[in-house]
């Protein structure tokens, strides 16, 4: 839309369901309360058609009001949308606009439509607040849209829900269409297949020489996670090539007590052979034999692969590990603890590789292997293990993966809460609603990381 269209919606200074006006506010130093709220409206008005949100007009009037030169420089569009892929899934790209109406200078928030399914909120909603702990502004897996009454709600509405996907799936209809006329439409043709990015060949030859013939023959029967961590900007020779054993060991201190430092489980039986490829390094590391492999490369690519404790049982005097029949159980606090650890691991990786907090650090991981598993506790009071054998049911989906892009200084805070959130995803397919999941969190850091705790 032009700048005259904008101006067009200011000057009828009228609210509608797919159109918003807000009082002024500085973007990048505005409470998270402030920016949750406009980015309920933002997720709201992508699932109701797509709308435009004002920012600068005093309310209720919407006629009167200016943003100063400073809150509306602070309107940029990158820090705007990255805070929305954060929170928001799938993802939707708002275009931002400053607009002058006579002398007010204001900002405009297009936001489209979704593509082809509701936009869902993907983290909660806490900005901090005792009262947001308790009620957030929004929770993971929430869908809003704007009502005709101009408001922001979560979908509770079957006659709503009807709605978004009716048009998700007229989207798709056209769409298809669309394909199948081009395709009927142009000359065959043989396309060229993607060139593979520096990452994805260094990751396909690790995958190849390393984590298949070395590993994957194990996981195949076992439950397992993999994680992989890489600075989003691909610099080649990021890390130095001496550097790198000594850079794994440093990532692998997760937490603190006293100072002294606690690292991941069996940590000390492992083996480390380095080799080249080209100006590419790859640094292999097995815990206990088949329990875990590690690969760093000077990149910064990093990947790590562990078995689930529950169905490996090392033997400390051999430095081996063997298979052992536990009745396809996963321990909550065990699991709980290598979610969390994973998380911090990541969050050390990216202090090692990221010279700007704000640059941004891709984490993706994948578990594997938990359906049909049965839910226990090592917890002391007998009680617990009694009610979660009563709440919870057996695993109905077997992986989950959880891509997530983000820097730095967001990591720092919100990293163990991250891992709390894709904990509570995967037990909700046990049925397992609530769990205490910050209370196991805390004790597994002993207090070590305040400004990440809740």
């Amino acid at each position: 839309m032009s700048s005259p269209a904008y101006e067009s919606i200011i000057r009828a200074a009228t609210e509608t369901r797919n159109i918003d006006f807000k009082a002024a506010i500085e973007w990048i130093h505005a409470s998270k309360c402030s920016r949750f709220e406009i980015l309920k409206d933002i997720a709201s008005m992508a699932n109701a058609g797509g709308g435009h949100i004002v920012v600068g007009r005093d309310e209720p009037s919407l006629s009167n009001g200016s943003l100063t030169r400073q809150q509306a420089n602070s309107f940029d569009p990158t820090e705007v949308n990255k805070f929305v892929h954060k929170y928001l899934a799938p993802a939707i790209e708002c275009h931002v606009e400053e607009v002058m109406v006579d002398d007010d200078i204001l900002v405009v928030i297009d936001i489209p439509e979704f593509d082809s399914s509701p936009v869902i909120f993907q983290l909660n909603g806490d900005c901090g607040d005792s009262e947001c702990r308790k009620s957030p502004h929004f929770r993971s897996a929430d869908i809003f849209i704007r009502t005709k009454a101009q408001q922001s709600q979560r979908v509770i509405d079957p006659d709503d829900m009807r709605e978004m996907l009716k048009r998700g799936m007229r989207k798709a209809q056209n769409e298809l269409i669309t394909l199948i006329t081009r395709a009927l439409s142009s000359r065959p043709s043989v396309e060229e297949p993607l060139p593979l990015s520096p990452y994805d060949e260094e990751y396909e030859y690790e995958k190849r020489e390393f984590f298949d013939p070395t590993f994957y023959p194990w996981v195949s029967f076992t439950g397992h996670f993999d994680m992989v961590v890489k600075p989003v900007t691909y610099v080649e020779n990021r890390l130095d090539l001496e550097s790198i054993p000594n850079k794994i060991r440093e990532f692998r201190y997760i937490v603190t007590k006293n100072g002294v430092p606690d690292s991941v489980p069996y940590l000390d039986n492992h083996k480390v052979t380095n080799f080249s490829r080209g100006c590419r390094m790859l640094l292999q590391q097995i815990a206990c034999r088949q329990y875990e492999a590690v690969s760093l490369q000077q990149s910064g690519l990093y990947r790590v692969t562990r078995i689930f404790m529950e169905d490996y049982e090392p033997n400390h005097e051999k430095t081996s590990a063997k298979l052992v029949d536990k009745n396809n159980l996963l321990w909550l606090d065990t699991f709980v603890q290598q979610i969390t650890v994973f998380y911090l691991l990541a969050r050390n990786i990216a202090r090692a590789l990221l010279r700007d907090p704000d640059e941004e650090i891709q984490i993706d991981l994948r578990v594997d292997g938990l359906k049909n598993r049965t839910l226990t506790t090592n917890a002391m009071d007998p009680s617990w293990r009694t009610r979660l054998a009563t709440l919870s049911t057996a695993g109905t989906e077997n992986v989950f993966n959880f891509p997530l892009r983000t820097t730095l200084r967001e990591l720092e805070v919100d990293v163990v809460n991250i891992a709390r959130e894709k904990c509570q995803k995967i037990l909700w397919t046990f049925g397992l609603k609530d769990c205490g999941l910050a209370t196991i969190q805390r004790k597994i850091l002993r207090n070590s990381e305040p400004v990440a705790l809740p």
